[in-house]
């Protein structure tokens, strides 16, 4: 399963499973019934404030995906992944990521879009 967040907030506004023809909503987690859309991730502020910090340990890289455990301490960072995988973030958001700001960001870092 993978979620679409709002970036803001941390609420779960989309959660998918499955690729292709198989891909399906899920609005309730398939084990306990209980509710995913709308639930918020814990300390959110925390984790947007961790990784913004992080970020600037490595300027050079600037796409950057972070894997976060979210503990009962906080967050804590996992492990940096240049660029990231963007088919997860497209079957999560159900569109692709090409728009206007990613357009920006990239060519701000020298690609032609």
């Amino acid at each position: 399963m993978v979620a679409a967040l709002d970036t803001m907030t941390g609420q779960i506004r989309r959660v998918v499973r499955g690729v292709g023809a198989d891909l399906t909503e899920c609005v309730a987690h398939p084990d306990t019934g209980g509710a995913l859309i709308g639930t918020a991730l814990p300390d959110w502020i925390k984790l947007r404030n961790l990784v913004t910090k992080a970020a600037c340990v490595f300027p050079g890289i600037r796409t950057q995906s972070w894997d976060i455990a979210l503990t009962d301490r906080g967050p804590v960072c996992l492990e940096l992944n240049y660029g990231g995988d963007l088919n997860l973030a497209q079957l999560a958001e159900g569109r692709g990521v090409l728009d206007e700001a990613y357009r920006s960001h990239l060519s701000e870092c020298g690609y032609r879009c």
